[in-house]
């Protein structure tokens, strides 16, 4: 995803806990779907993207910026959204993969898929390990020997099954379902000999029933998201039912609709409190085009929580095809818009300290920017670059109040940055080709609201938000053989507000190599990668040591 996107992504360690941190913002300001079924946690109010593997999914689609109106709560920064898609093609297929890698790396997946006149059904088994017992440099000893990690090991399962039927020329029924555990070694930090051990365990299931009508598409959804975590001997459950409808119809050639209705009913089972909470949101969306070259979108989100009103949600959304030739396209985007994070349970009911008086965090935003293309006979280049500018008020801070902790809605943000995303491919001969694809991100955080009196901290980045990201990856195709490398950089963070101690800003090179075959019935692909080929030694997160370099192979067959 860092390779692809402008996320950051916060990694504690090599298997460990993954947040992400879009234009700035926090990892609870990065909402996460699957089918449409939100994933992030009441309790916690984010997710763990270690614990979502790509295995079992069709598509994943990262969408940054403020989209408060199109998804609700939490997409403050942007949001990711996974699908599984039915294939109604006749037949079987089944696929085999296996990879293996340094450390003790074992990954395996199989997927079966099942098609005949209306039904489709797929269904994935996953398995991930890894001893993770990598050497690195222990800064905390005298003379700062090289040891092995002695506490990583990381163990995951996972299946993920979706049904399709397709009732009558007009009506849908899917179910899709997906299981997942994972068993993890917490890693100490640098100097730490400790010994946690944390466990995790969700199910999700989804329903969706789809009728299809000349004036647009009815959508009925049923969700259950139910999550277990056990650190150490500590449990915290939480669970999430959902029930929703969506109306997606069109006026006329210039005029399309979404209308929809949301109830979602949140339950915490922690350690240290139970607690309950109902959600209810209206939304209403329009795109309007009314030439040929320029197009507008509006969205409207009312969100309400245990019958209390969240900001209400608007954004406006254009594009302007300002050139359009034969080969050559250029478009002027933007958007205005409004987003909103509810407070989490943790927030409002966690003892002692959960404050039950806290507002939505609410942010304001403007983006704008190009995307252009350009075609010839022998390659293709696409580009995107958006400069935006970011408002967050009512930022929920957890701070010491004598004996323990408690949040309040104290800090104000100011983020601004650009983002640049480019494409080259280059046609060399018949059977040759080249590609390049880069990102880069600038990313200014500041923190603009005091939070004690003679706060030294304002105008400063926020913790663990590089300046400057980006990535570059060059690839060569010859026939069925390619070969690439890529390359990341991340400039310096901060370990917190005060600005004064920095992770130092690294660079990593991986190689890889891939060949795809195909013999008598069968085909697939071998393909083998040098991770952090030069052996860089680094930290994401401080004290959090990282693997340098390593090795995987990985196989796919195809029946």
């Amino acid at each position: 995803m860092q390779q692809k996107t402008g996320l950051f992504v916060r990694q504690y360690g090599a298997g460990m806990l993954n947040t992400v941190s879009t234009r700035g913002t926090s990892a609870g300001h990065h909402a996460v779907f699957w089918n449409g079924l939100p994933l992030n946690s009441p309790s916690l109010g984010q997710i763990d993207f270690s614990l979502l593997p790509l295995a079992g999914f069709d598509a994943a689609h990262v969408f940054m910026g403020s989209a408060g109106a199109n998804f609700g709560t939490d997409a403050i920064g942007g949001s990711t959204h996974l699908e599984t898609k039915a294939d109604f093609t006749p037949g079987h297929q089944v696929q085999l993969e296996n990879g293996f890698g340094s450390f003790g790396l074992w990954n395996s997946s199989l997927r079966y898929r099942f098609a005949a006149g209306g039904y489709a059904q797929s269904t994935t088994f996953y398995r991930q390990f890894t001893r993770n017992d990598f050497p690195f440099r222990n800064l905390a000893r005298r003379e700062t020997p090289v040891e092995r990690m002695p506490h990583g090991r990381v163990e995951q399962l996972g299946l993920v099954h979706q049904s399709s039927y397709n009732l009558s020329e007009r009506d849908q029924l899917s179910v899709a379902l997906w299981w997942n555990s994972a068993d993890r070694e917490i890693q100490p930090v640098i100097g730490s000999n400790t010994r946690d051990m944390q466990e995790d365990n969700s199910l999700r299931v989804v329903v969706d029933y789809f009728r299809f009508a000349a004036a647009g598409t009815l959508n009925l959804k049923a969700g259950i998201v139910h999550d277990e975590n056990i650190f150490n001997a500590s449990r915290n459950r939480t669970r999430q039912h959902l029930a929703a409808g969506e109306w997606d119809w069109k006026g006329n050639e210039w005029l399309a609709a979404k209308s929809g209705l949301r109830y979602t009913r949140a339950i915490g089972l922690l350690s240290t409190y139970e607690a309950e909470e109902d959600r209810l949101e209206l939304y209403q969306s329009f795109n309007v085009t009314p030439t040929p070259r320029l197009g507008f979108s509006i969205n409207l989100r009312q969100f309400w929580f245990d019958g209390e009103a969240a900001p209400f949600t608007p954004s406006l959304g254009w594009n302007w095809q300002l050139w359009q030739g034969e080969s050559q396209k250029l478009r002027l985007v933007g958007t205005a818009a409004r987003s909103f994070k509810v407070p989490t349970l943790n927030d409002r009911f966690w003892e002692p300290g959960g404050n039950r008086d806290l507002l939505p965090e609410e942010s304001w935003s403007l983006e704008a920017g190009f995307e252009h293309r350009l075609e010839r006979k022998r390659w293709r280049v696409e580009q995107r670059l958006t400069a935006y500018a970011m408002w967050v008020d009512n930022w929920i801070v957890w701070l010491p109040t004598g004996n323990f902790w408690s949040p309040s809605n104290i800090r104000e943000v100011h983020n601004q940055g650009l983002e640049y995303q480019g494409e080259l491919q280059l046609q060399l001969t018949e059977r040759q080709s080249l590609g390049l694809r880069a990102t880069y991100n600038h990313t200014v955080a500041t923190n603009v609201g005091a939070v004690r009196e003679n706060d030294r901290t304002v105008g400063n980045q926020l913790p663990y938000t590089p300046f400057d990201k980006w990535n570059a990856q060059l690839t060569y195709r010859i026939g069925p053989l390619e070969v690439g490398v890529n390359q990341q950089y991340v400039g310096d963070r901060f370990i917190s507000l005060d600005n004064v101690t920095r992770v130092a800003a690294y660079r990593l090179t991986d190689f890889h190599a891939a060949y795809d075959w195909r013999w008598k019935g069968l085909s697939g692909q071998v393909q083998g990668r040098v991770l952090n080929a030069f052996d860089t030694e680094y930290q994401v997160l401080r004290l959090r040591a990282m693997p340098g370099r390593n090795y995987t192979i990985h196989f796919t067959v195809n029946l």
